[in-house]
């Protein structure tokens, strides 16, 4: 469980950190894919279980109710296969429950390829009174068996918007400062 993780007890530290973009790309007929300077990069281990991700804590608590919204995740990667978000959070009217209870897991509604930047859409509800306070992002949710080397993958700009299909218009989530704290690394198994 996410309690006994070594990641949680800090037993172990996940190899996540944010770096300089190695796929910063800007393109004449499609403008901005993604031009920002730093990025985070995580090391998809092997032997992590299918729910292993990078834990990126959010400065502000999102309230969710049970109307959809969408959090896109900016998302580049060598290897082909589903990626899931997971919320942890805690119920407001619930005081001594930890922020770091999954109040969501959730599948990409659209199709994620490799060695580009996707934007990767997640629908995410919860009941009144839930509040995120770090999104998991699971960068391969497939079965590990067939995993026979890690991999590096990159995540960048997650903002939560009310539509499937991200606006030009839409304000992403503030770059990640170089000085940022190392986001945890998350294995539940």
């Amino acid at each position: 469980t996410w309690e006994n993780s070594p990641f949680q007890t800090g037993a172990l530290t996940g190899n996540v950190a944010v770096v300089d973009n190695p796929y910063k790309v800007s393109d004449d007929l499609l403008g901005d894919i993604n031009s920002s300077d730093k990025v985070l990069g995580f090391q998809r281990s092997r032997y992590g279980s299918n729910t292993f991700g990078a834990r990126i804590e959010l400065n502000t608590p999102l309230d969710l109710t049970p109307k959809t919204v969408y959090a896109h995740v900016k998302l580049y990667r060598p290897k082909t296969g589903r990626v899931m978000l997971i919320g942890l959070g805690k119920r407001v009217d619930r005081p001594s429950q930890p922020e770091t209870v999954v109040q969501f897991n959730q599948i990409s509604t659209n199709a994620i390829g490799t060695d580009k930047w996707y934007d990767a859409v997640f629908p995410i509800s919860a009941a009144k009174g839930v509040q995120i306070h770090s999104f998991v992002v699971v960068t391969d949710c497939e079965s590990t068996h067939n995993l026979n080397a890690d991999y590096v993958a990159y995540i960048d700009d997650i903002p939560t918007t009310t539509t499937k299909v991200q606006p030009s218009h839409t304000t992403p989530a503030p770059p990640l400062p170089s000085n940022s704290p190392i986001p945890k690394a998350w294995c539940n198994r």
